[in-house]
């Protein structure tokens, strides 16, 4: 009895030490819940790493990059060169209807042709400048012939004009919008701000040409940035003419001095003839043309004066047009024709 008691005990602890055995292998294998908190804590304690893409959906490889082309700017093209054109008469008649087709003339010419302005050579008055500036010569004159045509007229004084008081032709210029006349002497620089060719307007209408109008004369000069210089003087220095022939003022003696080889050419009237001459003086070149065309009668004349390129007794009004370094002339007849033409390059 007491040897079966002793074998049931040792059986009984061989079943216990049994079911006790590797208990750590059985909490590895079995715990489910074990291996979910795994998962959880190397979440927490390591940050998910992002999933790369899939090669199906990775975006396509730039391509390498490339400097950007290196463009050049296009300079600007240049300013057009300016071009001044103009016209030029004197000596109008003392009855309106033989101005009139000179007038006629011009309109017709202009419709055609640039003309900026015209350079009135002076004895723009036959009988003395008008009274006042309300005379009504002024219109019968002036304005109902060449006022109308709305060119602008730059004026310089001639021997009739100076037969009475100049202070009316200057004091017109502020009442008309086409007559300029802004002093006895003065200069119109065409364009204004940056001059191709400037003109110097003389009063040659009293004959006198004196230290004040000299002074003038050569301070203008000086400050004169214009590539071509125009003169305007009533009496011409040169001339063809029969009723007045050279020096009619008996100035040139003071003149030429002041003017030597400074201009490029000379616009006058007084003889009532066309001419464009040219002479050399003392070394002093002068390129002459003479407008004493306006409608006043005409005058005789040497037409083979050795200094004459071409002349006549004719009624009309020159043409001109400068362009950079050319100069371009026509003289237009009051019938519309052409009488002579050139052109030369400075």
């Amino acid at each position: 009895m007491k040897k079966a008691s002793i074998l049931l005990f040792i059986l009984l602890f061989a079943l216990f030490s049994c079911g006790n055995e590797n208990p750590q292998d059985n909490n590895n294998t079995t715990d489910g819940a074990g291996l979910d908190n795994n998962l959880a804590d190397q979440r927490e304690d390591k940050p998910e790493e992002p999933e790369e893409p899939s090669e199906a959906t990775q975006p396509p490889a730039a391509p390498p990059s490339s400097p950007a082309p290196q463009t050049t700017p296009t300079p600007a093209p240049p300013p057009p060169s300016p071009t001044v054109s103009f016209t030029a008469f004197g000596d109008w008649g003392e009855e309106s209807y033989q101005t009139i087709p000179v007038a006629n003339a011009l309109k017709a010419y202009c419709l055609a042709a640039p003309c900026d302005f015209n350079v009135d050579t002076g004895d723009t008055f036959h009988a003395g400048p008008p009274a006042s500036t309300t005379d009504p010569r002024w219109k019968s004159e002036y304005q109902d012939i060449f006022g109308v045509l709305g060119i602008p007229f730059y004026a310089a004084i001639g021997n009739h004009d100076a037969d009475g008081d100049i202070q009316v032709l200057i004091d017109y210029a502020g009442i008309s919008q086409t007559w300029h006349m802004p002093a006895e002497y003065y200069s119109l620089a065409q364009p204004a701000n940056t001059p191709l060719v400037e003109f110097f307007f003389l009063n040659s209408g009293d004959f006198k040409f004196e230290t004040a109008e000299k002074t003038w004369l050569a301070n203008a000069l000086s400050k004169s940035t214009a590539k071509w210089k125009v003169l305007v003087t009533h009496v011409p220095v040169i001339s063809n003419g029969f009723e007045h022939g050279d020096d009619d003022g008996g100035f040139n003696y003071k003149l030429i001095p002041a003017i030597c080889n400074k201009f490029d050419m000379i616009l006058s009237g007084h003889e009532h003839i066309f001419s464009h001459l040219s002479e050399e003086l003392d070394g002093c070149y002068f390129n002459q043309f003479l407008f004493g065309t306006g409608g006043a009668g005409h005058y005789g004349f040497s037409a083979t004066d050795p200094r004459v390129h071409s002349t006549g007794a004719i009624e009309g009004f020159g043409w001109f047009q400068i362009k950079d370094n050319t100069l371009t002339f026509k003289m237009i007849t009051a019938s519309g024709k052409v009488f002579y033409q050139t052109s030369w390059t400075k």
